[in-house]
């Protein structure tokens, strides 16, 4: 845990537990008219937002002076790092809690320590992954990202047109100069430079992103698709290896005509230029939050099951003629009961700060992620989290009024 936790007067209001009992009631309501009133949900709170209508606990918490904090702690996924530390500042300005994150790859081994409160992944948990945390779980999706192809082409800024297939022969080591006739026939008004080689940089380690490239090369590519395939530890045939997403920026950054991949929020921070990508429908499409939403929305068109993680953990060439083609998911990953697993180390206060922290990242804050370059959840996936954070326990007890524990799970 991030230190001791003071408990203090002011609770999560009742418009919390409202708001979960409403999404636990609507499960017994057809599918469609659940992502209809969601749709409308998220629309009215996005718009209200971007017009000022709500502080960072908009009804969830009342802002008010505090004689002690509440300290709750994350960690995990490097690439979820800006949307959680933007969502904490802004959540720590008014509330009578401290919200910590730390990008870090051993997220999930802190959260089986009981050294954090949560951890982030850039994939579901694996069986594996989830007997090693011992107590049961949940999982849901917090962000939604672009996984965008970065570039160091001096002179040449992000706009560049790319197909999968292009991509597959530069990763194979078939295509070597930025200006071949392929490329510039792709790119028939952009100046290329003369006789710059190209350097396919490609991620080892931590890296959920290489999961979704080698899909949609894989789409693009009989090439690819027969040597290397869709896989997260490719047999990389040529180019530089690059330590996590963040070595991904770097090497990108100081490697003239270097080309990689990395998500689109990272790519925003270390001011990388990143291609178009032809998508499924022919067209080339920018990893705007729009384009990438589409693809979620195009591939999860009703409720996930109630159990487990969201299905498709990656989305690639979804239909569509303006769905960006390469868009991942990232999780948070809660102990299901917080009091059975933390003891005397996280109080029943505490686990109602957190359920209500939790609630309001995954609803009210999206936007706040959208300068930073992450797209917002489509709300189908906003319903099914409220209704996984309806089952967050204490002992047994529903943190947010409203769950149900009717032996479902």
């Amino acid at each position: 845990m991030n230190g001791s936790r003071v408990p203090v007067a002011a609770l999560p209001s009742d418009d919390i537990h409202e708001a979960i009992r409403i999404a636990q009631g609507a499960r017994t309501q057809p599918k469609v008219a659940i992502v209809i009133v969601a749709a409308v949900a998220v629309l009215v709170v996005t718009g209200g937002w971007l017009a000022g209508w709500f502080s960072p606990t908009p009804a969830f918490v009342t802002p008010q002076t505090c004689a002690g904090k509440v300290a709750l702690a994350g960690a995990g996924a490097v690439q979820v790092a800006p949307a959680m530390r933007a969502w904490s500042a802004e959540y720590n300005t008014t509330v009578c809690a401290k919200v910590t994150y730390s990008g870090a790859s051993t997220g999930l081994e802190q959260l089986a320590s009981k050294a954090v409160d949560f951890a982030a992944t850039d994939t579901p948990l694996s069986s594996t992954q989830a007997s090693g945390l011992g107590p049961r779980t949940l999982v849901f999706p917090v962000t939604l990202e672009a996984t965008t192809v970065v570039y160091n082409v001096p002179g040449v800024p992000s706009g560049l047109d790319l197909t999968g297939a292009v991509l597959a022969a530069i990763f194979l080591g078939n295509i070597t100069m930025w200006d071949s006739p392929t490329i510039r026939s792709l790119n028939p008004t952009t100046t290329l430079p003369s006789g710059l080689t190209i350097t396919p940089i490609y991620c080892v380690g931590d890296c959920g992103s290489t999961l979704v490239f080698t899909g949609y090369l894989s789409r693009s590519s009989p090439a690819w698709n027969g040597t290397v395939g869709t896989t997260a530890i490719p047999a990389w045939t040529s180019g530089t290896p690059a330590s996590g997403s963040l070595g991904m920026v770097s090497a990108i950054r100081t490697t003239p005509g270097g080309i990689g991949y990395v998500e689109l929020p990272l790519a925003q921070q270390g001011n990388l230029s990143w291609a178009r990508l032809q998508n499924l429908a022919g067209s080339f499409v920018s990893p705007s939050a729009p384009n990438t939403t589409a693809a979620v929305t195009a591939a999860i068109p009703t409720l996930p099951p109630e159990t487990g993680a969201p299905p498709n953990i990656s989305f690639v060439d979804e239909p569509g003629t303006n769905t960006y083609p390469m868009a991942t998911l990232s999780y948070v990953v809660v102990y299901q009961d917080v009091g059975a697993a933390y003891g005397s180390g996280l109080t029943k206060n505490g686990a109602e700060w957190l359920g209500a922290y939790l609630l309001w990242i995954t609803t009210v804050a999206q936007p706040l992620g959208g300068p930073l370059g992450y797209a917002p959840l489509p709300a189908v996936l906003v319903t099914w989290n409220q209704d996984s954070l309806g089952r967050l326990q204490y002992y047994g007890q529903n943190v947010l009024a409203g769950g149900d524990f009717d032996g479902g799970l």
